[in-house]
């Protein structure tokens, strides 16, 4: 399978560089069942959408994970049309898995399963606020005006968006077990996080330590304790108490370091990037 650019495209990288496809799919994780007064419900799965190049150059594959609201989508283009992430990705030759976290976009929310929605779905005025700031001046990265019926980048930025879980707690919970199935299956793999699906990898990292080769987090949600203008307070989430004997004594040696080049080889290293919380995985 070739993906070609759409004809009168803007960016000539594309039409000079096809991409060869050899094998895609899509498959849920964590598929379980849990009885309503309806009947018997899914419980809360996770969808994986996957694409293997033809050159695939590196043996680690790369799990991508939304953030917020929004869904697996926002890895496959910008909002503005640009290739995204996973296509950018894929030319690089790597295998690419791009999931919707459980109760988002491909992996519906089911409210016998994870409780009642509770908040209205993220704003126009919101998401405006979250990634479009400094539209317009030097240095902006939001390709658009960012005004509200003006910009149709934030108009499909925003059809993407969708509410967020009850509680963080359950979040995670649902994050943490379906990435280890997700790993289980597809073994060995290198995972970028964005902002509120960044304790996906840290939460599969402590499940599946032997699996994850590397958590690149960007603009991570965090600390603990903080209030999300728009979104709530983030309460704890995991109440585990860590064994004081397995934490390390040797911080600097285990901070995380900014990759350079590509992941290859046995592992690599991790990156974190802490940012303002004002930008996406937009390339």
């Amino acid at each position: 399978m070739t993906i070609s650019p759409p004809p009168g495209t803007a960016e000539p990288a594309r039409a000079a560089s096809p991409l060869t496809i050899s094998e895609q799919g899509a498959f849920w994780v964590g598929v379980g069942r849990k009885p309503t007064e309806a009947g018997t419900a899914a419980e809360a799965a996770m969808h994986v959408q996957y694409q293997i190049p033809a050159d695939l150059r590196h043996p680690l594959p790369v799990v991508m994970v939304h953030g917020g609201g929004g869904q697996g989508t926002d890895y496959l283009s910008t909002p503005d049309g640009r290739p995204g992430w996973a296509t950018r990705f894929l030319q690089a030759g790597y295998a690419v898995y791009v999931v919707d976290r459980p109760g988002h976009g491909r992996s519906p929310y089911h409210p016998d399963v994870l409780g009642p929605i509770e908040g209205a779905a993220p704003t126009y005025e919101f998401i405006r606020w979250l990634f479009c700031d400094g539209a317009g001046r030097p240095g902006s990265q939001w390709p658009g005006s960012g005004e509200i019926g003006d910009d149709s980048a934030l108009d499909q930025l925003m059809a993407s968006q969708g509410p967020t879980l009850p509680t963080f707690a359950e979040n995670e919970e649902q994050m943490r077990r379906c990435g280890a199935e997700l790993l289980d299956r597809i073994g060995p793999a290198v995972l970028i996080t964005h902002s509120m699906g960044a304790p996906f990898g840290w939460l599969v990292a402590d499940a599946r330590p032997g699996l994850v080769k590397a958590v690149v987090s960007i603009e991570p949600i965090g600390p603990p304790f903080i209030e999300l203008p728009g979104l709530g307070k983030l309460q704890p989430a995991q109440s585990r108490t860590p064994d004081s004997s397995a934490i390390s004594r040797d911080l600097t040696a285990r901070r995380p370091q900014r990759v350079y080049g590509s992941a290859s080889g046995s592992g690599v290293r991790a990156a974190s990037r802490a940012g303002s919380g004002k930008a996406g995985p937009a390339v």
